[in-house]
């Protein structure tokens, strides 16, 4: 309840800062009932979009938390959800910096969004989220990264999709950030978005048209 005002103002938490999410972040590492954990979870999701980029100095520590939580999860889909909803917020929060978790965020959003994946219906929304921010903090020097990821696009891309929008809204990053990357893949990016202007609404046809 503190953190959550919207009159917060963090120069009146941070004396306080390090000691709680030293303390959080302990908490989490070690309770062993899933619904604490989720309920802590929570709470550090709140912090870092309450204090936006003021969470950098504590971002390392975070990171190496919720790295192997995600493992220790397994199947526990609330939790790994939980967990690609603060990396989102993390990635959002420190900006270009985000760009040296990148060894650990694109394994999970490559395993999250795999149409063969069995978890793919419980991990995609969070997923595309995480994608989103991550290259939108992602700069051209960094674009090798996350190239890998654009052959999980083409299925999204098609008419009648829960997560179109959100797939255009990717397609359009990736046309900006690696232009010559996807001259390998025109062919396989272009047939969707072909039958998209067939069969969409003026909506989703402006947003074909502008990427």
């Amino acid at each position: 309840n503190v953190i959550i005002p919207f009159d917060f103002k963090f120069e009146q938490f941070e004396p306080y800062a390090t000691t709680i999410l030293h303390r959080l972040v302990a908490l989490i590492e070690e309770v062993e009932l899933s619904e604490i954990k989720l309920a802590l979870l929570n709470t550090l999701l709140v912090l870092i979009q309450s204090v936006e980029e003021k969470i950098a100095p504590f971002a390392d520590q975070i990171i190496s938390v919720l790295a192997p939580l995600w493992e220790q999860a397994g199947t526990e889909f609330l939790l790994r959800q939980s967990i690609l909803g603060i990396l989102s917020s993390l990635v959002s929060a420190v900006k270009a910096e985000s760009q040296k978790y990148h060894g650990l965020l694109i394994p999970l959003i490559d395993s999250s969004v795999d149409i063969n994946s069995e978890t793919r219906v419980y991990m995609l929304e969070d997923a595309l989220d995480l994608w989103v921010n991550l290259l939108q903090q992602t700069s051209t020097n960094a674009v090798s990264d996350v190239v890998p990821l654009v052959p999980h696009l083409f299925p999204m891309l098609e008419v009648g999709s829960d997560t179109l929008r959100k797939a255009l809204e990717i397609a359009e990053f990736y046309v900006y950030l690696a232009p010559a990357q996807l001259l390998n893949t025109t062919g396989l990016l272009l047939a969707p978005l072909t039958n998209l202007l067939k069969g969409s609404k003026r909506e989703v046809t402006g947003l074909v048209l502008s990427i």
